[in-house]
């Protein structure tokens, strides 16, 4: 069985550590898993990636991969966690220069590390590094971390801790606690029902790690007695709500084992068929080997336990109990299987300039190997594998599993490539080559550089602002490409800017030159360039910059669109489109002129195409949506390409157009169609408004079509913020959120395939609403596109209570776990610094690289946050924050992270409702409200 890490952030209890007293040679043999669910077969034969093993690789029997330490490490603490190491290295800590090591320890758990008491107190400034040996052969260091003051990310003191998965029960032998600071000595104390004071039961030294906060107590729990936890470091935290001991419950689950391989020293207790979640709480597991106990521990719940067993497993078969006071039944015997048997391993695909390998699915307690074109560059324990040289384009990956002495009989070998993220090569470019980075339009910088090291972000400063002339706003967002920042501003003038210095390379129309402005400034759509650009290449030689923009000398000379193609190192006009938006009139409400415009819709270059999408001015009236392709060496028409969303008006495509996993399709969302200023109609057939669709790339016919919201429940929730794709460990997706806050994923192939709905309100297959339900679907201000990075889509979404309120989740990012069931489809979510809750335009569309997320507020903010994998979270809510924490999990909801926010920049009034641009280490973004609020472009970058 193979242990998988896809969902591993769908549970929020999720712990591991070591106990005190008569439990701790139970902990030594065990730790609890990470969320982790398992397979029962080894990948399908299909897989085009998964090869016989021919062993064409050369194996270095002296090379091992560095370890991981774990970041922070603050001042006052004594400890130190380690990950992603070989089963059995022994593991060595190092302070500053000194050769000498201060600590070791035998590593056992490498995907969920060790938790090493060095002795020693930490001071700020002290530099820490890792090291694992194996066989006599001693890796490189591992990354060092440089020890700081807690106070630099808690002004306030430390927070208070909370315990995990309540209730607490009676005979319960484990306990976990969360919200604590790294580093932290947590003490659990207890007193029985009538007593005073309290007693110590249990403690642990707080790691980043969540699976290892959790610790055995002794003695065990009786009823109806009080638990509370409490931290310190260098200071005391306030203590933990108390929890009231229960009563057993009146059955206990029977367990299930997994990951049973003979030869191994280990298996994996989980939860109850047949969702094998969490095991109970406080609970002592057992696992028996033809009904002779040969493993043991207790548990704090969560999703499961990794159980050392003596001896190794054998061929016969391996159950499981559970128990408080009581204990289970025996759990259905597992068979073991053969080592020869053993799978391979599977790795999330595969991009030039990596460092690391990251595992999906492994089976726990392996060897990893990794070779780059038959050389190796890691060898290590999952589920990182951290490599001795970045990853280059084209390179062949072959990685193989070993078991003892037993090497799976296949490998997963997989070429190192950019179409891996599911586009072309400028999917995982350095630079911000178009709107959301790429045609995916997933806003992901996969290229490491300072803005993925939350030190570093901690460090950002402002290094130059440009103010264009006159008091326009920027609406557009920033693109960047070879140290060049482009932008169009509501002045009607395109700027290129020299990327260290702001300086103006070129501007468009040349000075002196009439502005590209239109005559029917109707909202900011329409203020001068409102649409953010792209690069693309001419005929194989000439980079272009691409963006929309009205143009007063064609049409009625009124402001009708066009497209612009300019040489990106003079500015000179490589070619203009003919006009593709028509503004023939100048009457608002006019249904018998046409007021179409490309507002905010950016081009997408897709193959030998540029396509756009055509809306309105601010549904004066409301337009018949198009789509329009050209082609992208001279910007004429496509012929035979044509796709308008309705046989009459409406469904406006103001959002920007996807493309990728092939060449065959493009993706859109559309507007409404119902009513605008001035006017209703019947429904249109075809009818494609508030819809996301997939086209076909080369007609515009649509492949498929989601349109959750029928006709009568039009109340204009335009889907504006268009289509994510996400090359997940699940499968591929398309990810949008609708302007009423409902959230979606469809498979990307050409059949229709919708995957989930957040919140589920809706009903299978389209996800459709019944009038008679009464649900809000009009013109709510979640307008902006979300970020979709590792299984994550990270969107200003309605969130749980949206059926209720449509204003609560202004100013709130949700990140969702895209592969992850429906009860835990929430991974955190984060209330911004500087955004009013419940009011709307307090947040633009949000980046990210590498877990750290950037986004601009509605008051002129910047705020940087961390993934939880990225920096430890030390606060949690409810997934529906409507309900209390103590509340949640009894009303059906999982407890959450709260991310912690790295950095928060005052960047002026003006709101930032764009994104912002991560290219070469640099931050840019650019702010603007209404057409004549003014705005600025503004580069941030670490302090030197």
């Amino acid at each position: 069985m193979i242990t998988s890490r896809r969902d591993k952030n769908t549970r929020p209890e999720r712990l591991a550590g070591r106990a005190l007293g008569s439990v701790t040679a139970l902990l030594l043999s065990s730790l609890l898993l990470l969320g982790c669910d398992s397979a029962d077969t080894p990948p399908s034969s299909d897989d085009p990636n998964v090869r016989p093993n021919q062993g064409e690789y050369d194996e270095d029997r002296a090379f091992i991969s560095a370890p991981t330490l774990l970041h922070p490490i603050y001042a006052c603490a004594t400890n130190v966690a380690v990950k992603h190491f070989i089963k059995g290295a022994l593991i060595e800590v190092y302070l500053d220069a000194d050769p000498t090591p201060i600590a070791s320890a035998t590593g056992e758990f490498p995907a969920l590390g060790v938790n090493i008491d060095t002795g020693l107190v930490f001071e700020v400034g002290q530099v820490l590094t890792v090291t694992q040996t194996v066989n006599g052969f001693t890796s490189a260091p591992s990354n060092a971390v440089t020890v700081t003051s807690h106070l630099e990310d808690y002004p306030a003191g430390l927070p208070q801790p909370r315990i995990n998965a309540p209730p607490v029960w009676e005979c319960g032998r484990a306990l976990g606690v969360s919200d604590v600071v790294p580093g932290a000595r947590v003490e659990v104390l207890a007193r029985d029902a009538g007593a005073a004071g309290g007693n110590v039961v249990g403690a642990f030294n707080a790691t980043p790690e969540w699976g290892l906060n959790w610790t055995g107590v002794t003695p065990a729990f009786n009823l109806d007695a009080r638990t509370w936890a409490v931290a310190s470091l260098c200071e005391q935290s306030a203590t933990s709500a108390e929890q009231t001991v229960r009563a057993e419950p009146p059955t206990i689950e029977v367990p299930t084992v997994h990951d049973v391989y003979e030869g191994n020293d280990r298996v994996i207790a989980r939860g109850a068929a047949p969702d094998h979640g969490a095991l109970t709480t406080g609970a002592f597991v057992d696992v028996f080997e033809a009904g002779t106990s040969v493993g043991a521990t207790v548990t704090p719940g969560g999703a499961g336990h990794i159980i050392l067993v003596n001896p190794e497993v054998s061929s016969a078969s391996y159950t499981a109990t559970q128990s408080l006071c009581t204990s289970s039944d025996p759990s259905v015997p597992v068979t073991p299987t053969p080592c020869e048997d053993l799978p391979p391993p599977i790795i999330k695909p595969p991009l030039p300039g990596d460092s690391k390998v990251v595992l999906t699915d492994y089976v726990e307690g392996a060897e990893i190997l990794v070779f780059a074109d038959g050389a190796e560059i890691g060898h290590s324990g999952p589920d990182v594998i951290n490599l001795s040289t970045p990853l280059g384009n084209g390179q062949t990956l072959t990685v193989v599993q070993r078991l003892g002495s037993c090497e799976s009989a296949w490998v997963y070998e997989i070429d190192v490539q950019c179409e891996n993220l599911g586009g072309d090569d400028r999917a995982c470019s350095g630079d911000w080559p178009a709107f959301r980075h790429n045609a995916l339009r997933s806003a992901n910088q996969t290229q490491l550089s300072a803005l993925a090291d939350p030190y570093e972000v901690k460090r950002l400063q402002v290094g130059w602002e440009f103010d264009p002339p006159g008091t326009r706003a920027f609406r557009a967002s920033p693109v960047v490409h070879e140290d060049r920042v482009f932008i169009g501003n509501g002045n009607g003038r395109f700027y290129a800017l020299d990327a260290a210095t702001g300086a103006v390379q070129w501007e468009y129309p040349p000075p002196g030159s009439p502005d590209l402005r239109t005559q029917f400034e109707s909202n900011p759509s329409s203020c001068g360039i409102a649409a953010s650009a792209v690069i693309g290449r001419v005929q194989g030689e000439v980079d272009v910059v691409i963006f929309a923009a009205p143009d007063p000398s064609i049409g009625a000379g009124l402001g009708s669109g066009r497209l612009f193609a300019l040489d990106v190192q003079t500015g000179a006009e490589v070619w203009k489109s003919p006009e593709i938006a028509v503004l023939n009139g100048l009457t608002r409400r006019d249904e018998g002129e046409l007021h179409e415009q490309t507002g905010y819709a950016p081009p997408l270059v897709f193959g030998d195409r540029v396509y756009i999408g055509i809306a309105n001015h601010a549904d004066n009236p409301i337009q018949n949506g198009r789509v329009v392709a050209v082609e992208l060496s001279t910007g004429n028409p496509v012929p035979g390409f044509d796709f308008k969303a309705t046989s009459t008006r409406g469904g406006g495509v103001w959002s920007p157009i996807a493309g990728g996993f092939g060449r065959d399709g493009i993706f859109i969302t559309t507007g409404n169609s119902r009513c605008w200023n001035g006017g209703c109609q019947p429904e249109p057939s075809p009818n494609h408004g508030l819809s996301m669709l997939r086209l076909n790339a080369s007609s515009g016919a649509v492949d498929w079509k989601l349109q959750p919201v029928p006709f009568e429940l039009d109340g204009d929730p335009d889907w504006s913020a268009g289509p994510s794709l996400l090359r997940s460990s699940c499968g591929d997706l398309v990810l949008s959120r609708m302007k009423d806050g409902w959230t979606y994923a469809v498979d990307p192939g050409a059949a229709y395939s919708p995957r989930w709905q957040f919140p589920p309100t809706g009903s299978a297959p389209g996800y459709e609403f019944d009038p008679a339900w009464g649900t809000a679907h009009g013109d709510s201000r979640y307008l902006y596109p979300g970020a979709a990075w590792d299984d994550t889509y990270i969107s200003e979404a309605g969130g749980e209570d949206i059926v209720n309120t449509t204003d609560t989740g202004f100013g709130r990012l949700h990140a969702f776990n895209a592969c992850g069931g429906a009860g835990g489809r929430v991974r955190w979510i984060a209330d911004i610094p500087g955004a009013v809750q419940g009011d709307q335009y307090q947040l633009g569309s949000p980046s990210v690289t590498h877990g750290i997320v950037y986004v601009g507020t509605g008051s002129g903010g910047l705020v940087a946050i961390a993934d939880p994998s990225a920096w430890p979270s030390t606060s949690s809510l409810c997934s529906n924050p409507a309900i209390a924490l103590a509340d949640c999990a009894a009303n059906g909801f999982n407890v959450v992270p709260r991310p912690h926010v790295l950095r928060t920049i005052d960047l002026g009034s003006v709101a930032i409702l764009g994104e912002p641009a991560l290219a070469g280490g640099r931050v840019f973004v650019a702010s603007g409200r209404s057409c004549n609020s003014g705005g600025a472009l503004y580069m941030l970058e670490p302090e030197s």
